[in-house]
């Protein structure tokens, strides 16, 4: 059934001049940009719903359960999917999302971490040597709109 899903998110994707919801609605027109996201997020540690909006960076692999935005310094927010309520596809790469959530800071441990570096496919050299724990900015987001 999630495969029937999956592909339906997918055509939609693509037949679809307008854009996709995953997840519940909400108004996307009342978004902040990614930077904008972060300066809130490395200030409150935790924030109130806000809709951000950006490209995205890299998609998890294994799955689709989070991606990446990327601030103008460089700086990566997560978009972690709260309790894996949909995935998203795996090839949304540069694609212009909106998403309604909560953003945190998150310490990862290093076992969290390197599942996340192997589900965003890089090679294992680059994670297999991740011994101490990382302190990340995360967006966890209950709704999704692909333009």
């Amino acid at each position: 059934m999630k495969r029937i899903y999956f592909a339906l998110i997918v055509l939609s994707l693509f037949s679809c001049e307008k854009g996709i919801y995953l997840g519940n609605n909400f108004d996307k027109t009342n978004f902040i940009s990614i930077d904008s996201a972060m300066s809130i997020i490395k200030k409150d540690s935790i924030t109130d719903l806000l809709n951000v909006k950006g490209n995205i960076d890299l998609v998890c692999q294994t799955k689709g359960c989070w991606f990446t935005f990327i601030s103008s310094d460089g700086d990566i927010l997560r978009v972690m999917i709260k309790d894996d309520a949909f995935l998203i596809p795996k090839t949304l790469k540069a694609k212009l999302a909106t998403c309604n959530g909560q953003g945190k800071k998150i310490v990862f441990m290093p076992e969290k971490l390197k599942e996340i570096y192997s589900q965003a496919g890089n090679p294992k050299n680059e994670w297999d040597t991740i011994s101490a724990p990382q302190t990340h900015y995360v967006f966890e987001t209950t709704a999704i709109f692909l333009e």
